[in-house]
């Protein structure tokens, strides 16, 4: 049995859902447990609306709601043109579409937009890319169906950082889920999302999926989670700044946890501890192959990795962890020699081998690029 997580950005094309159905049956190792995002920008357009509705704007909230539904029914057409589950797909959306007009109407009329209704619009997302993938799948051949997250993971009432009950899931997971992976080949839940033990919808903060997913592992006793973006696992750097990356194939939980702390993007603190509590495996995979990073109790040492976070206006910090204090210094001291900026800020920390240099945003471009070559001259470049 596997657990496989599959982020927004792999779902909102019918090339990302076709790749996924490639991968789900190429695992072929008995059942799958799928969790899966809301389509790539469907959260934050869900708080745009919201936002819209709280300020009595109804028009410019139907119409981004419209936007919304409009892109998930364009892939459900091109997806299953001919299938039979279409019709039911669209009766689908049309009923999510009647619901999200009954929140923006309950939302202006009031002027509120209370956490716990915020996180009934954020559910949304998730529902919908629930619904799209089990009928991909079906579609595909294989014996799927589904699984509303609500009915099985139990959280806190803690609406936008739900924490998820351990015992009171598994009770749901055993009486829910298992007896569906002994009839079919795949399992799809949603992630992000639960339901308090009051019954209400909850979400579970920023990139949750993941954390629904190697909480799912955990219960099921589930030794390894696959999660799949559209990138190559953890680099030592953001290609969009740092040019050509290096792979970062092997992290313990710690050396995960500290870089999901610092801000390395694809990693989330949430999803390490429960990892490590029961010594789950997570892979970090693009659909498209290539490098993958994998977490785990016998991870690590991991390379070093540039990071970047604008402060404010004219600031911003570049971090770098798993840092040698020698050749960090050195990288400084290279951005100096090259940028010579007029003030900069740094910091060594050998407690946890992390440094910091803070610089002006103008600058920043050609520091983070100092800093990665650097930081990683030593390492062979395939």
């Amino acid at each position: 049995m596997m657990v496989l997580k599959f982020g927004g950005a792999v779902l909102g094309s019918a090339d990302g859902l076709r790749r996924m159905v490639e991968l789900v049956r190429a695992h072929g190792q008995g059942p799958c447990v799928i969790v899966v995002s809301a389509m790539a920008s469907a959260t934050r357009d869900l708080e745009y609306i919201g936002a819209l509705a709280v300020r009595g704007d109804r028009a410019a909230a139907t119409a981004a709601a419209d936007e919304l539904v409009g892109r998930h029914r364009a892939l459900v057409t091109e997806m299953l043109p001919q299938d039979a589950a279409a019709g039911g797909l669209h009766g689908l959306l049309d009923a999510v579409r009647a619901e999200l007009d009954a929140l923006i109407e309950g939302i202006a009329i009031t002027g509120q937009l209370t956490p716990r209704t915020l996180d009934t619009v954020l559910s949304v997302g998730e529902l919908l890319s629930l619904h799209i993938v089990r009928h991909t799948l079906a579609a595909a051949g294989c014996t799927a169906c589904s699984v509303d997250a609500r009915r099985i993971v139990v959280t806190d009432e803690v609406h936008g950082q739900a924490t998820p009950l351990v015992e009171q899931t598994s009770m749901r997971v055993e009486h829910d889920l298992r007896p569906l992976l002994a009839s079919h080949d795949c399992v799809v839940v949603q992630g992000f999302v639960g339901r308090s033990e009051q019954g209400a919808t909850t979400t579970m903060g920023k990139e949750s999926s993941n954390l629904t997913a190697v909480l799912l592992a955990s219960v099921l006793n589930v030794p390894d989670v696959v999660i799949y973006t559209d990138v190559a696992g953890v680099r030592s750097g953001d290609p969009a700044e740092c040019g050509t990356t290096l792979p970062r194939p092997s992290m313990s939980y710690a050396e995960a946890r500290h870089a999901a702390v610092n801000g390395v993007k694809i990693l989330y603190p949430t999803m390490i501890d429960p990892a490590e509590r029961a010594s789950v495996t997570v892979t970090i995979a693009s659909i498209h192959g290539g490098a993958e990073t994998r977490i785990g109790p016998d991870g690590g040492p991991c390379g070093p990795i540039v990071i970047t976070r604008r402060v404010d206006d004219t600031n911003t910090t570049i971090t770098c962890v798993f840092a040698a204090g020698p050749a960090w210094l050195e990288a400084v001291r290279a951005v100096t020699n090259t940028s010579s900026p007029s003030w900069f800020d740094m910091t060594w920390s050998h407690a946890d081998s992390t440094g910091t240099l803070t610089v002006s945003s103008d600058l920043a471009p050609t520091a983070v690029l100092t800093l990665h070559d650097c930081m990683t001259s030593n390492e062979t470049r395939s």
